[in-house]
């Protein structure tokens, strides 16, 4: 993917937002370290430390001890706004995470739609999943549901935040089930 520029319209402004794949090295992780430890929690796991945080983006093989990273990743902004994170990639289906650094998530559906269009389109996936636990504000999931993504379940107990146990809902979409307009991003 080469970088595309979105437009999204963000309250009463019309903001453009260019979307590229990230370059995965040990800066660039530091840099997203940085946008990232304002959260006790990301991706659905505790943050306590950039070790931590490293293992959440990469481990190493055995026995070269060379780097794997776990993932697609993709800057908006050169990581001054924010993130998108596939996972669990298999032959037809990965887990989608985003990360809005400025908690920000109004008017951004045509970014979010963007990625999903990439996902289907240059991966071939037939679906794509997201978990959200329930502690995330109710604005999050009404932003998800409003991308045309279906709740599919709720896992109990599946998330600990804050000493507690938290509910997790379970996202997904068919690309079949993809109706929103195309295209929604120019190359730039």
């Amino acid at each position: 993917m080469e970088s595309i520029v979105i437009q999204c319209v963000e309250g009463k402004k019309v903001v453009y937002h260019t979307v590229k794949p990230l370059e995965i090295s040990l800066s660039s992780l530091n840099e997203l370290y940085i946008q990232m430890s304002q959260y006790p929690v990301i991706f659905g796991r505790p943050l306590n430390g950039i070790e931590d945080f490293m293992k959440i983006f990469m481990d190493y093989s055995i026995p070269s001890g060379d780097p794997i990273f776990r993932g697609l990743f993709w800057s908006v902004d050169d990581l001054k706004t924010g993130i998108f994170y596939l996972t669990d990639i298999c032959d037809f289906e990965a887990t989608v995470h985003f990360a809005f650094f400025d908690r920000r998530v109004a008017g951004r559906e045509p970014l979010f739609h963007a990625m999903l269009h990439h996902a289907f389109d240059h991966f071939g996936f037939q679906r794509l999943n997201a978990s959200i636990p329930k502690y995330v504000k109710g604005r999050v999931h009404e932003f998800v549901r409003g991308c045309g993504i279906s709740v599919e379940g709720v896992k109990r107990s599946a998330a600990f935040y804050k000493g507690q146990w938290f509910d997790t809902v379970s996202y997904g979409v068919l690309k079949d089930e993809a109706v929103w307009n195309r295209p929604l991003y120019n190359k730039e």
